[in-house]
């Protein structure tokens, strides 16, 4: 449970919300394994990226005027 946690914590944190996810990762690190904090916390932070830069896309693909 803790790892999906620092998974969303790192998704929310890549996207557009203002968050936070230094402290939990730091938390985790302390009393779990380093590399599966670490796998957990890359793929939230990278599907988080990707999310807005998909959002972005659309955005942009459907607000600009067609020639």
């Amino acid at each position: 449970m803790t790892f999906f946690l620092l998974f969303l914590s790192s998704f929310l944190a890549a996207t557009f919300v203002p968050f936070s996810s230094e402290l939990h990762f730091a938390a985790i690190i302390e009393k779990d394994n380093l590399w599966l904090a670490v796998v957990f916390a890359t793929a939230g932070n990278t599907l988080g990226g990707m999310l807005t830069y998909l959002l972005g896309w659309f955005c942009l693909l459907y607000t600009s005027p067609s020639p």
